[in-house]
């Protein structure tokens, strides 16, 4: 998820402010790094794919 948001943030604002914000939810006392495995990480592909989702 922090990808994703450091991914967007570079092509919407560029690089300096990404690398500032990454660094910044990075620092926070509230946020928590929470690994997964594989399998975990293939089971909320397949829910992701599964669950329809209109975006307009």
């Amino acid at each position: 998820m922090l990808s994703e948001f450091a991914t967007l943030m570079l092509y919407q604002i560029g690089n300096i402010a990404a690398v500032e914000a990454l660094s910044t939810v990075r620092q926070s006392r509230t946020f928590n790094i929470l690994p997964v495995g594989k399998a975990t990480f293939d089971a909320a592909c397949e829910e992701f794919e599964r669950v329809p989702v209109d975006i307009e």
